[in-house]
């Protein structure tokens, strides 16, 4: 009776330790959840941070041209960031370095058309085709890459470069028009607009277009076009200013031996004829298999109407370098010359095998088919 009269007595001291503890519990597992995925989120953002550094040290390996540190470097990157579709786009990279076209296709194959990198993946797709030798499939990977990223000027110089070896150089300067607002004053524009007027013949605003580019970017390579075209505009004093700049800067560039040649046939033009021929007996004394030598001296001969000695010339050219599209030139306008219509024909037709729109072969063949 009294038990239930009076319950037993409770101690709530203890009735306050457990509630504090239960609610001590209870916030502590509310805490868990928010900290276990902040720290989840940090470990992520962390594996994409190193993934993206790693990524950008392969691709500077690759610049570098250390193929197999770069493919190391990239399967590390792709290890911590497995689903990131810029890695397959720098692996595809890495295998045309390769010239690994199999393993580049396999990639590239890998990139679906909604991809955020779809428009590097039709560029490199574009570059695949033009290793393959498909013009035509390159030409339209390359306007695709450039309608979905039109800012792209390496997309534009690609299919200029591509529409230029087909010799569709009207086709190519229709779409530097389209890109000229965006991109015109780029060095890759200009350089673009500069080979399609070479090769339309128009090498007066040719020139002017590698000035625009030298004047952007300085590179020795832009000097170096600059002087050619200024030489086959027929404007040789300016071309050789620019040959004695490029040459007076060091190191000496791969094209410093093409350019002295050029010097002294800028010299030949400007009527400084024993000059010329002084400079080009050195250069071939240098090296005595220097064709663009040979035929600069054969050029003086010819210009000088001796033109046994220039026949002489271009046939010891032509022992060295049989193939050579200048010594083919050279020699079947001297034997047409000379009245070897048969021999002239013969080499006229060796050379438009090597460029089907040589103009020069095809002046030869028609004035010896018309018996001239």
């Amino acid at each position: 009776m009294l038990a239930r009269r009076f319950p037993r007595r409770v101690d709530w001291g203890r009735v306050g330790t457990a509630g504090l503890v239960g609610v001590l519990l209870a916030g502590l597992c509310g805490c868990q959840m928010p900290q276990r995925k902040g720290r989840v989120q940090a470990e992520r953002r962390w594996r994409l941070a190193r993934a993206e550094v790693t990524a950008r040290l392969a691709g500077e390996l690759l610049k570098a041209g250390q193929l197999d540190d770069a493919a190391e470097e990239l399967a590390k990157a792709r290890e911590l960031n497995p689903d990131d579709p810029a890695l397959t786009l720098l692996e595809a990279r890495i295998a045309l370095a390769r010239a690994d076209l199999e393993a580049a296709a396999r990639a590239l194959g890998q990139v679906p058309p909604d991809s955020p990198v779809h428009a590097e993946a039709q560029y490199l797709r574009g570059v695949l085709a033009q290793q393959l030798g498909r013009w035509s499939r390159a030409a339209q990977y390359y306007r695709d890459a450039l309608a979905l990223a039109p800012g792209d000027a390496a997309a534009l110089a690609a299919l200029v470069q591509v529409l230029l070896q087909q010799s569709r150089a009207n086709e190519a300067m229709t779409v530097l028009e389209q890109q000229r607002a965006r991109l015109e004053r780029t060095p890759a524009y200009q350089a673009a607009l500069a080979e399609t007027l070479e090769q339309l013949g128009a090498f007066d605003e040719a020139a002017e277009a590698w000035r625009r580019v030298v004047m952007r970017c300085g590179a020795d390579d832009a000097r170096y076009r600059l002087a050619l075209a200024l030489f086959s505009a027929g404007r040789y004093d300016e071309a050789q200013r620019v040959i004695e700049d490029v040459l007076d800067r060091p190191p000496a560039t791969a094209s410093a031996a093409v350019l002295k040649v050029l010097r002294a046939r800028c010299l030949l033009y400007r009527g400084q004829t024993a000059e010329a021929q002084a400079a080009l007996r050195a250069l071939l004394r240098d090296d005595p298999r220097n064709v663009a030598a040979m035929i600069g001296l054969a050029e003086a001969s010819l210009l000088a109407g001796r033109i046994d000695e220039a026949s002489s010339l271009a046939e010891q050219a032509g022992r060295l370098h049989p193939d050579d599209p200048r010594v083919l030139e050279l020699r079947a306008a001297l034997r047409a010359a000379r009245g070897d219509r048969e021999t002239a024909m013969m080499l006229a037709r060796r050379l438009r095998q090597r460029e089907p729109e040589n103009a020069i072969a095809a002046a030869i063949l028609s004035r010896l088919a018309e018996g001239r």
